[in-house]
């Protein structure tokens, strides 16, 4: 029932955007695109380290009032990061556009990146304290808020009308979420406000130090290497293309991943309890949601790889027609990410921190190596070769994950 309720709001408020797509590919060039997915990039990239990986801890603690401050210490440390984030930008900005690329001529898009990385940071803190107190369906309002707000603001500004319409509508989207979470967080908890103390606060910080010791730099790895196509495209290619991929591979993975986040985070909350009562049960847990997965997608590859072409150019007009060639490449990659992927919580434990840090940094090294060495060859073969890391890489992960559950 927790999984369902959480899915319900991820569906919402990832349905959303993909129903407007059709929309946003009319309103916005393929080069818009290619710009919006560096953005997302680099928000992603240092979302997952804003709060030097605390919010982690909230799920863990053994008391309310231990959770507070745990909570508390991750929201320091989201404020204070999002105000160094802004700083760097301000005095690398040039060095910042040269790595990214020459086709990228405009910057002041830069400035909004640590705006959304702190109000992604603090909608992350605040759901992981609301999946601990098993409320559900606060996450799935605020989720689906963020989604209204997102596809309001996408549709009503675009490129002829606003500058980066696609990325302020990212912003308001997530505003929306950490509005509701917060004035429901205040409103019905701000009684355990008077547990946080300085003691506590030093105590929680030292007691959690393997987060941002070892999970910290596994997130940073990961996120990093999730990222290097978009990067390693816009680089040694053009935004043109950039934007192409992008959506692409956005299109492909936001209908997998309405029900891969939210088993992921429910999961954890699950192999938490796991982890103190029933230790045998999460392997078999792990293995019962991987074939279910692996069921759901199936019939994705089947349709995608033999229309594929034909259902991009139908629903996003014809100027996305290769976009449909490269949806019958990436959906293999998109499919074996999508069935792990939500099951790599096993090593977001404490005990297993060091286990998924050895997979984040082989994905890390491999991931550039290969796509470096793919980078003179045309954009197919670059994406094939792509896929064929995914599938070796995210097999090992798998291994490691249910060897993971052993030691639970």
């Amino acid at each position: 029932m927790n999984i369902l309720v959480a899915i319900s709001g991820t569906t919402i408020a990832q349905l959303l955007p993909i129903l407007i797509t059709p929309l946003l590919t009319r309103l916005y060039s393929p080069t818009d695109f290619g710009i919006f997915s560096l953005y997302l990039g680099i928000v992603s990239i240092c979302s997952v380290i804003v709060s030097a990986r605390y919010e982690l801890a909230i799920m863990q603690s053994k008391s309310d009032k231990e959770a507070i401050n745990v909570t508390s210490i991750a929201v320091f440390f989201t404020f204070l990061n999002s105000l160094l984030l802004l700083f760097l930008i301000y005095l690398l900005k040039g060095h910042i556009l040269q790595w990214l690329g020459n086709h990228v001529a405009k910057h002041d898009w830069l400035y909004l990146i640590p705006i959304c990385v702190g109000l992604t940071g603090l909608s992350q803190i605040f759901s992981y304290w609301y999946y601990r107190k098993k409320l559900f369906t606060k996450v799935a309002i605020a989720k689906t808020a963020q989604g209204i707000g997102l596809s309001l603001t996408q549709t009503g500004l675009n490129s002829h009308i606003f500058s980066f319409g696609l990325i302020w509508g990212h912003i308001i989207g997530a505003l929306t979420s950490v509005m509701y979470l917060l004035y429901s967080l205040w409103g019905n908890h701000k009684s355990l406000l008077g547990s946080v103390s300085k003691n506590r606060l030093l105590k929680f910080l030292y007691k959690y130090k393997n987060y941002p010791m070892y999970s910290l730099w596994g997130a940073l790895l990961d996120a990093v290497a999730i990222q290097v196509p978009i990067f390693m495209l816009n680089k040694y290619y053009d935004s043109n293309t950039t934007g192409i991929f992008s959506l692409t591979f956005r299109t492909l993975n936001l209908p997998m991943t309405l029900i891969s986040t939210s088993i992921s985070q429910v999961l954890f909350q699950k192999i938490s309890e796991l982890n103190q009562t029933e230790q045998d049960s999460a392997s078999k847990l792990i293995i019962k949601l991987f074939s279910i997965l692996v069921g759901i997608s199936i019939p994705l590859i089947f349709i995608l790889f033999f229309w594929g072409e034909n259902l991009f150019s139908m629903v996003f007009g014809s100027e996305w027609e290769v976009a449909g060639k490269y949806a019958s490449i990436l959906i293999f990659a998109v499919a074996i990410r999508f069935s792990v992927s939500p099951l790599s919580t096993v090593l977001a434990l404490n005990h297993n921190l060091k286990i998924g840090f050895l997979w984040q940094a082989t994905y890390f090294c491999t991931i550039i190596c290969t796509l470096y060495s793919a980078r003179g060859y045309n954009i197919e073969i670059f994406i094939t070769i792509f896929v064929i890391h995914e599938l070796i890489l995210y097999l090992l992960y798998l291994f490691l994950i249910i060897k993971g559950t052993k030691r639970c």
